[in-house]
């Protein structure tokens, strides 16, 4: 049976790996290939660990994973509840594993949570010991359930090769309680960007700041793609009064993808920047950056040389969808495919929020764009059957 299992899940991770042109993880590889795992080798969607649900392979094969205005190499692989862990093949080499980010179902946005599988799954081992262990007075597991999440954590850690240690964890419900444990996550996940941040961040409110950047810096180098760092950076920068380096970072911030803007509704997952009630692509952050940028607007167009993103900084909000798509349009006119392309997926997001016929000329867009550049795992992403979702 266990062969029979092993052989089935080696066939079909081949063939999506085939369907969207991608290199799977080894560690995601053997953990659904191992038969003495509560991993997935069905059509049904069974729980691996914590609140890692992951997906079918089967269904994996048969219906795209990715929601049409998902970020470009955002591959997701499992769930909890609406929201997706996701691989993110948007800056991989060939000895790395590409980092884990969870896509939020009701915003669309991103955060990294750990820089590779391994990563993930020791925060797994951590929410699953949380959860049974009888920790706080409201739990009620049997003896039985808590063996059980035992056996499984030790089999995972086993299979993956995962230092964990048991004990007591920080309450879900205490932020204050969630600093050791993001040092702790550190320890085996050193590039996590999240946990990065949240160290960064008590560093900071001491004062430490020389100790803080340090933290920021990594975090930035763990996930460059990620507004946050820079954000907290340029704080830093701008309080030791180092403007030009401050307006840079700010750059650097604005140029991310507006997905990956630092939105989270996960409290232990909370970087502490701020959050606008309604929807994210008006988070103040980015916001207060095109601000801060429009003050010095002098220093902003000596840094950037041109780049006609300044000339949208000067006349647009962040999150105005057709000012996006003329940027996007000039910067395709321009011969500049990644920016472009970069535009074109700021479109997708913001059409999840104003439907219409902008996210069906962004994927048109985008696909035309990838196959100029040969970057076929992005054109496969980006073909039906996400296009279905808008007829």
């Amino acid at each position: 049976m266990g062969c029979s299992i092993l052989t089935s899940a080696s066939a079909s991770i081949a063939a999506i790996e085939k369907k969207y042109v991608v290199e799977l993880p080894s560690s995601y590889k053997k953990l659904v290939s191992d038969a003495t795992l509560e991993a997935t080798h069905s059509d049904d969607w069974e729980p691996v660990i914590g609140n890692c649900w992951f997906n079918g392979l089967r269904g994996m094969l048969d219906k795209n994973p990715r929601y049409a205005e998902m970020l470009t190499g955002v591959f997701p692989f499992a769930h909890e509840n609406g929201d997706k862990f996701c691989f993110f093949f948007g800056r991989t080499t060939a000895d790395l594993e590409p980092p884990i980010v969870i896509h939020l179902f009701e915003t669309m946005d991103l955060f990294p949570i750990a820089s590779s599988l391994r990563g993930l799954m020791w925060y797994e081992f951590a929410v699953e010991e949380i959860s049974v262990m009888g920790y706080y007075e409201s739990d009620s597991h049997t003896r039985a359930e808590k063996e059980t999440s035992l056996e499984k954590i030790r089999a995972t850690s086993k299979a993956l090769d995962i230092p964990y240690e048991f004990g007591p964890k920080p309450s879900m419900d205490r932020k204050e309680d969630w600093l050791d444990f993001h040092r702790e996550f550190l320890k085996v996940d050193p590039m996590a960007a999240q946990s990065l941040c949240w160290v960064g961040r008590w560093h900071s409110k001491k004062g430490d700041t020389q100790e803080a950047a340090k933290y920021f810096e990594r975090s930035s180098q763990a996930a460059p793609h990620f507004a946050a760092p820079y954000h907290f950076l340029s704080k830093l920068k701008s309080v030791e009064d180092k403007e030009k380096e401050a307006l840079k970072l700010r750059w650097q911030m604005v140029s991310c993808p507006l997905c990956m803007s630092g939105y989270t509704y996960w409290m232990c997952f909370n970087l502490g920047v701020d959050s606008a009630a309604d929807a994210s692509p008006r988070n103040p952050i980015v916001s207060r950056a095109f601000a801060a940028l429009r003050e010095n607007e002098s220093g902003l167009f000596e840094i950037v040389d041109g780049d006609p993103l300044a000339e949208y900084i000067r006349n647009h909000e962040p999150a105005d969808l057709g000012g996006r798509m003329d940027l996007a349009q000039e910067y395709q006119r321009s011969n500049q495919l990644e920016k472009a392309a970069r535009e074109w997926n700021n479109v997708l997001y913001l059409s999840w929020y104003a439907k219409g016929a902008g996210a069906l000329i962004a994927l048109k867009s985008l696909s035309g764009i990838y196959r100029l550049l040969g970057r076929d795992s992005a054109v496969a992403m980006h073909q039906a059957p996400s296009l279905q979702d808008f007829m």
